[in-house]
């Protein structure tokens, strides 16, 4: 039936097939090479998924870590026409953050961490968070000092709190403002944090933006 279709051309058909090529299923030896052949040739028929995929899996295949964390969060979406795959997303999320991506040691981090997807693992979930945030990962930094946070623990939540603050992250910011309300952070503080997010933001400013702002656009 498959092969049919292919044999006429069907754009998802051979689509298809180049996905089992790169999995090595139905009986097939995996092939990266045939299936991004296949992949590129879906692409040529129209098929959107293909193309995009195409370049995406040539990518993984020389070990780009942010394409291989992109393949994963396919994989754990069920998009580009792939198969919702929760163990094959996080096997590629694994696989990107040893090889350096700190988005998906991020993303591991959450799963791990909250039991998204997999067995609930709070320690394992605070390792990938530490990997990516003394790497100068700012969520994984803020998510730091949440658990912090919620362990009661508010001089290290501060302390985590501030480094992303100063890096431009406004939840953070807002996070020692709430903390300080609250009586668990100080005054001093609250102005430290405040002057460095604005810091960071007025650092992060590019003159064209600024020259857009200036001639009435981006309002």
């Amino acid at each position: 039936m498959i092969q049919k279709r292919i044999d006429k051309g069907d754009a998802e058909a051979i689509y298809f097939l180049g996905d089992k090529y790169f999995h090595g299923e139905l009986g097939l030896a995996k092939n990266v090479p045939r299936a991004i052949e296949l992949w590129t040739r879906a692409a040529e028929l129209g098929s959107l998924d293909a193309s995009l995929l195409a370049m995406i899996q040539e990518r993984v295949h020389k070990g780009d870590a942010n394409l291989i964390k992109n393949l994963a969060d396919r994989y754990y979406h069920g998009s580009l026409g792939l198969a919702k795959d929760v163990p094959r997303a996080i096997e590629s999320w694994t696989k990107a953050s040893e090889i350096g991506s700190l988005d998906a040691h991020h993303e591991l981090g959450h799963r791990y961490y909250f039991g998204d997807g997999i067995e609930e693992d709070e320690k394992k979930g605070i390792y990938h968070w530490v990997q990516a945030a003394v790497r100068g990962d700012v969520e994984s930094r803020h998510k730091l000092g949440d658990v912090a946070c919620d362990y009661g623990n508010y001089e290290l939540a501060v302390q985590h709190y501030m480094i992303s603050a100063k890096m431009g992250l406004e939840g953070s910011l807002n996070e020692i403002k709430d903390m300080f309300k609250d009586g668990h952070a100080n005054k001093a503080q609250y102005t430290e944090a405040l002057i460095g997010y604005r810091d960071a933001v007025e650092e992060m400013k590019s003159p064209q933006r600024e020259e857009a702002k200036r001639l009435g656009f981006n309002r």
